[in-house]
Parts: structure tokens; C-alpha cells; sequence
């Protein structure tokens, strides 16, 4: 591929409509300042100063802000977010990204918005806390969610499949659901990219690094 045949693949690019299904996680990023620590009154402990912080969208997210950063400009987003401040930081994250969210589906019980909250000291990240590990989603959080899809799938050229941790929205039922919904529109282009799952998604191009495709093979 020569330069002006990759320069012409990205304007391109630009008009492909694609939608992502996966896993939306946030990375907060806290900066102490220890400088600043005092000794809390109710547990005589030492503080945790947080000079400032910020966040970043990761996982399917971080596909979706890639994507627009590269130009695409129809973007729709499908996943579930907690009730929580996490969760509207993230539909604010994509909303900025002039994204669809209509497909950003809030669970009000067993489930936390999925963050990776990164404290950083004399820029060493500290141990790191993460939100969401016990989540458990509903059935009828998972028909919604599928429901939306569908409805919004005659409209779209690319489906991105993302799945990162373990106790997402791909759920054995879920993943039975969406794979029967791709082998029903073989006339979509499906890309599936899963840590976990790489060897479901029928009818999917797969995106796979070497552990996952080692793993497909039998291989340590």
C-alpha cells in the first residue's frame, strides 16, 4: 500500500458508520500529594491527598475514542454503565466524542460502571482499585441491550465486539444471543475482539494477539 492509497482508505474511513457492543470501562487517574497528608481524627491514619485527577475512556471505550479520533463520524456505542458518578463521567466522555449513546444502558442494581482507578505518588502508579468485579447483569438488561442493537443495525456498515473482563455484559446467555443476531445479518461486517471468547462468535472476524491465538491452538 502506497501513501496515497492509505490516504484514501482513511477518508473513507471517515463515512463508515460502526457501532461497538462491549465492555465501557473508565481509567481514573488520582495524583497524590503526600506533601499535603494529615492524620484523619477517626481512624488516626495517614491521608491520601489528591492534588488532581482526570479520566480516560478504556476498553470498548478506548475502541470508540480511537475510532473517532481517527475521523469516523458516526459512532454508536452499546453497553452497560452503573448508577453511579463513574457512569455519567463516562456517557459524558462519549457525548463529547459527538457519539450515539442511546445504546449506553444504566443497570441501577449489581453493577458498578466498570473503573480502573490508578493512584499515582512521584509518578509511580500506587496499587490500583478497580470497580465492578461482582457485577452481574440482568436478563432483562441483556434483551435491552440486544434490542437496541438490532433496531439501530440496519443503520450501521461495522460492528465492533469487545469483551475485556470477566464479568461484563458477555454473559454465556448474551454471547448466545448476539452470536445468533451476527449469523442473522450475514450481510454486516462483525469484528469480534475477545479476551475470554475468542473462539465464539461465529460469522466474526477475529482480532486476536498471540495468548489468545496461542490458547485457540492449544498452546501454553
Amino acid at each position: 500500500m502506497n501513501y496515497e492509497e492509505l490516504k484514501t482508505l482513511l477518508e473513507k474511513i471517515r463515512q463508515v458508520r460502526i457501532g461497538i457492543v462491549g465492555d465501557f470501562c473508565l481509567d481514573a487517574y488520582l495524583l497524590l500529594e503526600q506533601g499535603a497528608s494529615e492524620i484523619s481524627l477517626e481512624t488516626g491514619l495517614s491521608t491520601l491527598p489528591v492534588r488532581s485527577q482526570r479520566y480516560s475512556l478504556g476498553a470498548a471505550g478506548n475502541v470508540a475514542n480511537n475510532l473517532q479520533a481517527m475521523g469516523v463520524m458516526n459512532l454508536s456505542v452499546f453497553g452497560v454503565i452503573g448508577q453511579d458518578p463513574f457512569g455519567e463521567e463516562m456517557r459524558q466522555l462519549l457525548a463529547s466524542g459527538r457519539m450515539n449513546t442511546t445504546g449506553l444502558l444504566m443497570q441501577r442494581e449489581q453493577w458498578d460502571t466498570h473503573v480502573y482507578m490508578k493512584p499515582y505518588e512521584r509518578e509511580q502508579e500506587q496499587h490500583r482499585i478497580d470497580f465492578g468485579n461482582f457485577n452481574q447483569l440482568h436478563p432483562s438488561t441483556a434483551q435491552s441491550l440486544l434490542e437496541r442493537l438490532a433496531s439501530i443495525l440496519p443503520e450501521l456498515d461495522i460492528v465492533i465486539i469487545n469483551q475485556q473482563v470477566k464479568h461484563g455484559i458477555h454473559t454465556l446467555e448474551f454471547r448466545e444471543r448476539l452470536s445468533a443476531l451476527v449469523l442473522s445479518h450475514p450481510e454486516k461486517l462483525f469484528i469480534a475482539d475477545s479476551r475470554h471468547h475468542a473462539d465464539e462468535y461465529a460469522g466474526t472476524i477475529r482480532k486476536l494477539n498471540l495468548p489468545e491465538a496461542g490458547k485457540l491452538l492449544g498452546k501454553d
